[in-house]
């Protein structure tokens, strides 16, 4: 088993981050408005704010916010 887990709420559409059963953050599907590519906005449970185009980024970006 990972210790880092990936789940997907179907109803809102947005992912929770987990690293060892603990929150680490939530990512969303976003649409970029100044040229309408699709990205993805995480928080971390700390509230800080990312934006990245994949969401293996904004996962990346959430694990090196969290520690």
């Amino acid at each position: 088993m990972s210790v880092i887990r990936l789940d997907h709420d179907a109803f809102s559409g947005v992912y929770t981050l987990y690293l060892r059963d603990q929150e680490v953050g939530y990512i969303s599907k976003i649409r970029y408005e100044h040229n309408g590519r699709k990205g993805f906005r995480g928080v971390s449970v700390h509230g800080q704010v990312i934006y990245a185009y994949s969401l293996l980024s904004a996962q990346n970006l959430l694990m090196e916010a969290y520690h």
